[in-house]
């Protein structure tokens, strides 16, 4: 029983587990003294692109061009909390996506 200690269980292979105490150190030294990991920093860039033609002085065609996620950035997931376990099987991001609209004004 080491609730409310700095005492932890580790199970070795050979199906022992030793008490050994933990000691995260004082903060700034040990860069896990905060007993906490930041997760991956993930981005992404959203990108829009239009022009328009006039066709005559009331009447205009604009297109335009929107790219979601343009530089295609897959990201990382957080790890596991349980685990701590981080897989790669799938993105953060959702994959680039491309939308290209036509408006009419008058």
């Amino acid at each position: 029983m080491n609730f409310l200690t700095n005492n932890v269980n580790v199970h070795l292979a050979d199906g022992s587990s030793p008490v050994v105490a933990y000691s995260p150190g004082p903060a700034g030294v040990n860069p896990y003294s905060h007993t906490y990991l930041h997760g991956p920093y993930n981005w992404s860039a959203d990108l829009s692109l239009f022009k328009v033609f006039p066709i005559t002085e009331t009447m205009n065609v604009g297109i335009n061009i929107d790219a979601f996620n343009a530089f295609n950035v897959q990201g990382y997931t957080n790890p596991n909390s349980t685990t701590g376990i981080q897989t790669f099987l799938t993105s953060y991001n959702t994959p680039r996506q491309l939308q290209f609209t036509a408006r009419f004004t008058f």
